[in-house]
């Protein structure tokens, strides 16, 4: 009598290794998942960015004026109705936008 080892298929061994490097992949995640700590560093910069960019900012203003400045002139061009009204889409977008930062 022989005694021999079956030999597994490629497609169980491919499996095996997946499943095998999955539990590394999530044993090193659970380990270095305390060792990582690190401080925020754009906190000093939130409030010069909201002054720059938020709702009532110099930028915000300026950029609404080029808009409605910009619209006018293409209306005025293309006597195309739906610029105008892309105009009020983009400002109530842009108020939108940056009421969110």
């Amino acid at each position: 009598m022989i005694l021999s080892i079956p030999q597994t298929t490629p497609k169980f061994s491919r499996a095996l290794r997946f499943v095998a490097w999955t539990a590394l992949a999530i044993l090193f995640t659970i380990v270095c998942m305390d060792h990582v700590h690190a401080d925020d560093l754009m906190v000093k910069g939130k409030d010069t960015v909201n002054d720059t960019f938020g709702k009532d900012s110099t930028f915000a203003t300026w950029l609404i004026l080029g808009e409605i400045v910009i619209g006018a002139f293409m209306y005025i061009k293309t006597k195309n109705l739906m610029l105008l009204a892309g105009v009020a889409v983009v400002i109530v977008f842009l108020n939108v936008a940056f009421g969110l930062v």
